[in-house]
């Protein structure tokens, strides 16, 4: 008696054939009906027809009606399972030569393909298995492979269990390359890499997740999370909302929309307050934002330009340049550098402002002093202390030593 998995699989995929009207292979009634008496062997030609044509739909259908009339024959399982590899449907796959596994044990064509797929799914201690099961034919080279693949599997898991992040994302990148298609181990790479800071790894390899599996749930969370660290809070909303279409009661994507908004809507008090020239109460707004949650680092640093901006026009110019030094002192680029420069030129600490300008301008790319010169151009109304802050900021550039020097404009 056929197995109640091999029923469910027959009467389901039959069902959504035969339904779905994509058929162009039989269309008149009566060869429906014609079909219907048609022998195993006559539905398996027709099958093989449908496939060399890549009419999947009809390949499956026909096979899966040879199976109905011969539910003891793993040779039709194991066509359904040509025609979902074709058609890159590899659970469906995965489910078809199990059954014809299980129905023809001993078939060692029938392991050895069910061993490559499992090992392109990244289930490689299983591929070690079936290919261990193998006794009439020499498998050694494709079950050291397998063997690799597990070691590596095994050995990324171990890191991520005691959150060496880094080096589980490594060695899940290194099992990438030994598999085709393994979704689940992308995730597990994506959650190392999101936990070691690398958010845009994180959008870049969830993106691929989403491609194949475009109901991921857990990839919409967690690339919406890398987008919120990478302080694109727009985007971030964007995937947590596409997600909760799915599953409205989504915990995280529900959490993580809320964090966004709740943050969000304190920036925006706070922007109000700076706007207004309310700089005290835009200092208490920004710190309550970043307060939520500190570990935040790109929401706050934005924040803390503001935060420094209205010390500097609350005259409390030592606090706004301790902040400044501090963002220099975390790293994270030439904005924090030029934040400490505009600080100091506020206090009117020129000189130092002139030293903390001209490192910068050294890691400027090349053709940015025309464009600083016409700007200072467009400001030569300005007051003079106005000016001078231009001047300092804008033309400092590097030239080849012993050449490079200060270029300083004065006047209209």
């Amino acid at each position: 008696m056929p197995s109640l998995r091999r029923i469910a699989l027959v009467s389901l995929v039959y069902l959504a054939t035969s339904t779905s009207g994509q058929s162009t292979t039989t269309t008149a009634s009566d060869q429906r009906n014609d079909m219907n008496n048609w022998s195993p062997g006559k539905l398996r030609s027709r099958g093989e027809e449908a496939l060399s044509t890549r009419n999947f739909v009809d390949a499956v259908k026909f096979y899966t009606m040879a199976a109905e009339l011969e539910p003891e024959n793993g040779s039709n399982y194991f066509q359904i399972f040509r025609v979902h590899s074709r058609a890159r449907q590899f659970a469906d796959a995965l489910t078809a030569i199990e059954i014809a596994v299980e129905l023809e044990p001993t078939n060692s064509k029938y392991r050895v393909e069910k061993a490559k797929l499992l090992k392109s799914l990244g289930q490689c201690d299983r591929a070690v298995v079936e290919y261990s099961a193998i006794q009439d034919e020499d498998v050694t080279a494709l079950r050291e492979e397998a063997r690799e693949c597990e070691g590596v599997i095994a050995a990324a898991h171990e890191a991520m269990a005691r959150e060496d992040y880094r080096q589980a994302s490594q060695l899940y990148s290194h099992a990438m390359k030994l598999v085709e298609q393994a979704s689940d181990l992308l995730f597990q790479k994506c959650t190392a890499l999101y936990y070691n800071g690398d958010y845009y790894g994180v959008v870049s390899d969830t993106g691929k997740i989403l491609k194949v599996h475009p109901k991921h749930l857990e990839a919409y969370e967690l690339r919406g999370h890398a987008y919120m660290r990478l302080g694109e809070h727009d985007l971030a909303i964007q995937h947590y909302r596409e997600a909760l279409k799915f599953d409205p009661e989504h915990r995280g994507c529900k959490a993580g929309h809320k964090f966004v908004k709740n943050i969000e809507k304190k920036k925006k008090k706070a922007d109000e307050a700076f706007a207004s020239r309310n700089y005290e109460e835009a200092i208490k707004k920004y710190r309550e934002a970043i307060s939520v949650d500190e570990s935040h680092r790109f929401f706050a640093k934005t924040l803390m330009f503001k935060i420094i901006q209205a010390h500097s026009r609350l005259g409390q110019h030592d606090e706004a340049i301790k902040l400044a030094e501090g963002l220099v002192e975390e790293g994270g680029g030439t904005e924090h550098e030029w934040a400490l420069g505009d600080a100091l030129v506020d206090a009117e600490r020129f000189e130092e402002a002139i030293r903390v300008f001209q490192k910068t301008a050294e890691n400027l790319p090349d053709g940015s002093e025309d464009e600083r010169i016409k700007k200072f151009k467009r400001h030569k109304s300005h007051s003079n202390k106005a000016r001078r802050k231009i001047i300092i900021r804008f033309l400092v550039f590097p030239g080849p030593p012993p050449q490079r020097k200060l270029r300083v404009l004065t006047g209209p």
